[in-house]
């Protein structure tokens, strides 16, 4: 009986260690808990909604010495899949049918910092898709970016985690398809995760083999416009890799939906984000004079180059409407800039207008200008436009078709 009695004091004293143990973590956790509702300007949310408060090195300002939260959900997401090849055919700038092609997904781990409880770094599950055939499910650690280092900082090191996968090149429209089926960030007590990866946009990139390449050059006040604002959509985009995969497949959305007499499959061609590189503000053009349409000249791996300059960051004010005629959502001007790339006439320039201080019609008739006489009257709906031009699809004003 004295031994029992021995043990049961044991126990209760285990208990009593434990039960302060416990107050004195959730003391310290609501002490936490307050300074950063105090001065943290944001938290780390998880798929769930919930709120999980982050440190990291360094003060807002840069200058060091404060702890403070940092607006990035755990959230890993597939920034770009790149194609790579020994031997390219540079009649068509694909590689020769029957060789090696690998294709390189880059991953960031948005959550940037390390949890005061336990680490971030995501434990990603993935698998490479070639015309649905799932290739092998695989496993992948992603760290965290550098604390205090943001995704595309020009001052940093900051590099994505790549995944890659090679196969053969067979020359069709084989369709790539690369998915991640969860991630897990581990924590002190566990962790969360982030299963549900069919809800988040993000978690999977889909293309033709075939598509042509695009580079995206985007200076870094742009970048964080998005990388701030773009969940706010509420569609499952988060940041400014999701959106410009958005614009793509809208326009291949579009290419594919044009099915004319002479083009009963749609059109042909379709697009896929090769690159994506970050650069400081007023850097962009790299060389030449284009910094939207052409701004890396030198730059030959790709069909095709994007450039988000940081002035137009005015374009972007919209951050929570799910419209047609919100750049933040669908931009328009993204996808005709890809578009004239491909040689397509802009039909609104078309268009043919003329007025007493800007004459593009010089033509007269009994002294007078043909152009608003009953000759060459102006139209009802403009005051000095005789000719409106096609307004029949995405390079003139109906931005829902091609």
């Amino acid at each position: 009986m004295k031994e029992t009695g021995d043990m049961m004091r044991r126990m209760a004293n285990i208990l009593t260690v434990l039960l302060v143990a416990a107050a004195v973590s959730t003391s310290f956790a609501q002490r936490d808990a307050e300074k950063f509702a105090k001065n943290a300007t944001s938290f780390i949310r998880n798929a769930a909604g919930d709120t999980q408060p982050v440190y990291v090195a360094g003060g807002a300002n840069g200058s060091g010495g404060d702890e403070v939260a940092v607006e990035f959900e755990n959230d890993v997401a597939i920034a770009y899949v790149e194609m790579s090849s020994p031997e390219l055919n540079y009649d068509d700038g694909y590689p020769t049918a029957g060789n090696s092609v690998t294709w390189t997904a880059n991953l960031w781990n948005r959550a940037n910092t390390t949890v005061f409880w336990g680490s971030a770094d995501a434990r990603v599950t993935y698998e490479w898709f070639v015309n649905g055939v799932g290739q092998g499910v695989q496993t992948v650690y992603v760290p965290p970016q550098e604390s205090g280092a943001f995704i595309g900082d020009p001052d940093k090191d900051v590099t994505p985690t790549q995944v890659s996968f090679t196969t053969t090149w067979s020359g069709n429209d084989d369709e790539i398809r690369f998915y991640i089926s969860s991630a897990n960030f581990p924590g002190f007590f566990g962790g969360w995760n982030n299963e549900d990866a069919d809800a988040r946009d993000n978690n999977t990139r889909t293309f033709l083999a075939t598509a042509l390449s695009i580079g995206v050059y985007v200076e870094e006040s742009v970048y964080w416009q998005f990388q701030e604002n773009q969940e706010d959509l509420g569609i499952g985009t988060k940041c400014f890799e999701d959106w410009i995969h958005l614009q793509v497949d809208s326009l291949n959305a579009l290419m594919e939906r044009a099915d004319y007499t002479a083009t009963p499959s749609g059109l042909s061609d379709r697009f896929r984000v090769n690159k994506i590189a970050f650069l400081s503000d007023g850097e962009l053009p790299l060389s030449g004079s284009d910094a939207e349409g052409y701004p890396n000249p030198s730059d030959s791996t790709v069909d095709i180059q994007l450039g988000y300059t940081s002035d137009m960051t005015s374009r972007f004010t919209d951050y929570t409407t799910v419209d047609k005629d919100n750049p933040f959502f669908f931009d328009h001007e993204t996808l005709k800039r890809i578009l004239k790339t491909r040689y397509a006439a802009e039909q609104d320039a078309w268009a043919v207008y003329d007025n007493s201080s800007d004459r593009n019609i010089e033509i007269m008739e009994d002294g007078e200008y043909v152009a608003g006489s009953a000759y060459m009257p102006f139209l009802g709906a403009y005051s000095d436009y005789v000719y409106d031009g096609a307004e029949s699809g995405i390079l003139g004003d109906n931005y829902e078709i091609i």
